[in-house]
C-alpha cells in the first residue's frame, strides 16, 4: 500500500532475475490466509517457485460465534468482546516462540501440500527479527530460509509504515542468488 506497482520487491527480483515475478500479496493478511491463498493458486495455476514473506505471528484469525474474524495487534479494536479479550491477552502475555509454536505445525502441513503442487522451491522468510530465529529452528526440506528481510530505518518508509521502495531493492537484492 503506497508504493508505486514498480517500488515493489517483486518487480525488483523480476528485473534481477529475468524472470516473471507475481505479487499476490494482499494487505492485511495474517499467515494463514497467504498460505491459503498460494495452496488454491498453486491447485489452479501452473507454478514453479513461490516466495513468502511473512508477517507477524499475532495475526491470526479468532472464531467467535461461527464467524471468522481477522486482525491483528495494529488495528483499532472492534466492537466484538471476545476478539478484543483475546487478542488483549495474546498481545499482554504472547511470545513470539509460543505464538509460532500455535502455527508451526499448521505452517509446515500447509507448506508441505502446496511444495506437491509446484515444480520449483517454495522461499520463505520474514521482517519480524524474533520471527527469523524460529524459522531458522523450524527448518525443513519443504522451503528454503532466505536471508532476514532487513528494516533500515534510515531508509523511507511507504506512508502505512511497511517496507519502502528501497528496502524492497535491498530485499531483492539479498535474495536473487537463491532464486
Amino acid at each position: 500500500y503506497g508504493l508505486e506497482i514498480e517500488d515493489t520487491w517483486p518487480v525488483f527480483l523480476s528485473s534481477y532475475t529475468g524472470k516473471s515475478v507475481a505479487n499476490y500479496g494482499v494487505g492485511g493478511s495474517n499467515n494463514a490466509e497467504i498460505l491459503e491463498t498460494a495452496l488454491q493458486y498453486t491447485k489452479n495455476n501452473k507454478t514453479q517457485d513461490l516466495i513468502f514473506l511473512l508477517c507477524h505471528f499475532s495475526r491470526m484469525q479468532l472464531r467467535d460465534d461461527n464467524e471468522i474474524i481477522s486482525g491483528h495487534v495494529q488495528m483499532d479494536w472492534p466492537e466484538n468482546k471476545k476478539f478484543r479479550e483475546d487478542l488483549e491477552n495474546i498481545v499482554k502475555y504472547g511470545e513470539t516462540e509460543l505464538l509460532f509454536a500455535g502455527q508451526s505445525k499448521a505452517f509446515l502441513e500447509k507448506i508441505s501440500l502446496i511444495k506437491k503442487n509446484i515444480s520449483g522451491k517454495i522461499f520463505v522468510t520474514t521482517y519480524v527479527e524474533d520471527h527469523y530465529d524460529c524459522l531458522e529452528k523450524l527448518q525443513s526440506k519443504d522451503f528454503v530460509l532466505l536471508p532476514f528481510y532487513e528494516l533500515d530505518k534510515e531508509k523511507k518508509f511507504a506512508i502505512d509504515g511497511h517496507p519502502g521502495k528501497e528496502h524492497n531493492r535491498q530485499f531483492a537484492e539479498s535474495i536473487v542468488k537463491y532464486i
